[in-house]
């Protein structure tokens, strides 16, 4: 579960990103509660999608940039852990 605080920040900042808000994008970001390397969580009707895939729907090659350049932020969801082989291919 998360918390609705927590929720409200992920999903300003989503909306920030595919609005090309740069400015508020770093706002949110900097409260410390954005994970970059996680995606968002799925809403009904809408894919589940990276940081990363937000912004370029938005179209900001700056926010693109910060993300990449500054953040390393992953452009396809990587999974961790002690998984088969055949689990791990998507």
């Amino acid at each position: 579960k998360v918390c609705k605080s927590c929720d409200s920040l992920s999903k300003m900042f989503r909306k920030s990103l595919v609005d090309a808000d740069y400015e508020r994008a770093l706002t949110i970001y900097n409260t410390g509660n954005i994970n970059l390397r996680c995606q968002f969580m799925a809403m009904k009707g809408v894919e589940a999608m990276l940081p990363i895939h937000c912004a370029a729907e938005g179209g900001s090659l700056r926010l693109l940039q910060w993300l990449v350049d500054v953040h390393y932020c992953p452009i396809k969801r990587i999974r961790t852990g002690n998984r088969s082989k055949q689990n791990l291919e998507d």
